[in-house]
């Protein structure tokens, strides 16, 4: 595909489909009544049946550029390829369960040209299912324990908090969500686009902590909401997706950390991760039980690779950030043992308002667990 020359404001939001007809039309026709000037809508389809691609591109032949590849290469792999088609000069990658604003890019690509193209931008992501909450993957903002354990303000495991305004403010977060995050293409390109390995599940945080080692910000703009279902393709196998989150945390952290880190950090990790298969086998799920096994021996597979990668890996600063977005504890701990469940009480923030107890979405509770 011949490339067309990049314009100063425009914007190629990339949507990643696998057999979602029944939530990416309502993406699509949602998308496409955005108010900003100047966009294209690629859709990468990982390998969905014909049918269904046929019906996608009669609804949407004339506005929407799809991409068959015929198999599914996962989230990183499949985004990477397609934002070679991309000819915008910001990317979108938004997921295919999402609705979203009509103002919603507007204020994002306000805030890139602000900061210069030099960030990584999230919306507030809100539950598709009942708006007065969060959405359990990336809220108003992710962040990360020093042991790879990921949350979120606004979700802490299976618990959400109501949306009352509480986390309204533009701040400095760890990780952006890939349901739907903000890039200037340079820069993408630059930091060396998604990693491969990691299939699905982490790949924007490995991403993001990518970012922070070259000293580019992460920031979340709640103004600018996007309503999100929630994992439409991996929900459909949950031993995949636990084994996806066991090893790309190992993956993870044995990337960015400091020698001195990993040294306290890992053996850390494994004796979590032996609680966590223990616990699956105690409750007869043989199938979790052997994802966190599998995981650890994909690990291992690959423990070549990563020592490649750490000593090819361009950006020397390796080591958590000292940006106010890694929690110093211990999330498990703090959830199970503590009883915290609001991001306030993990970081000591101050909101008023009342806020609902309830859990608007019943989340199954493996997935919810595995962050």
């Amino acid at each position: 595909m011949k490339q067309k020359q990049e314009k100063d404001s425009s914007v190629s939001i990339i949507v990643l489909n696998l057999n979602g007809k029944n939530v990416i039309s309502s993406c699509l026709n949602s998308v496409l009544k955005t108010h900003y000037p100047d966009f294209e809508v690629i859709v990468w389809d990982n390998g969905s049946d014909k049918k269904e691609v046929e019906t996608l591109k009669k609804l949407f032949k004339k506005k929407v550029h799809f991409f068959f590849s015929g198999k599914n290469y996962g989230f990183a792999e499949a985004n990477n390829k397609a934002v070679l088609m991309a000819t915008g000069k910001y990317l979108v990658f938004l997921n295919n369960d999402t609705e979203v604003e009509p103002d919603w890019l507007e204020l994002l690509i306000q805030k890139m040209k602000l900061m210069k193209d030099k960030v990584i931008l999230q919306p507030k992501i809100i539950a598709q299912q009942d708006h007065r909450f969060f959405n359990y993957h990336g809220a108003a903002g992710g962040f990360i324990d020093t042991f790879g354990y990921t949350f979120a303000r606004g979700r802490i495991f299976d618990y959400l908090e109501e949306d009352l305004g509480q986390y309204d403010d533009e701040r400095s977060i760890f990780w952006a969500s890939g349901v739907s995050l903000v890039i200037a293409k340079k820069l993408f390109l630059r930091l060396g686009g998604f990693e491969n390995k990691f299939f699905a599940c982490q790949e924007e945080v490995d991403f993001c902590f990518r970012a922070k080692r070259a000293r580019i910000k992460v920031l979340v703009v709640p103004k600018s909401k996007v309503y999100h279902l929630g994992s439409v393709t991996l929900n459909r196998n949950l031993s995949t997706r636990v084994f996806l989150n066991h090893r790309n945390q190992l993956f993870l952290l044995f990337r960015h950390l400091k020698p001195v880190e990993l040294f306290w950090v890992f053996p850390a990790r494994i004796f979590l991760d032996v609680f966590a298969s223990l616990y699956y086998l105690f409750h007869l799920n043989v199938p979790l039980f052997l994802s966190v096994f599998k995981a650890y021996c994909s690990f291992i597979i690959n423990f070549f690779w990563l020592m490649r990668t750490r000593l090819t890996d361009k950006f020397a600063n390796f080591g958590f950030p000292r940006d106010g977005t890694v929690y110093r504890g211990n999330i498990i701990f703090d959830y199970f043992f503590l009883k915290k469940r609001r991001f306030s009480e993990i970081f000591h923030l101050k909101y008023s308002g009342k806020i609902s107890e309830r859990i608007p979405v019943k989340l199954n509770s493996e997935i919810v667990k595995e962050n």
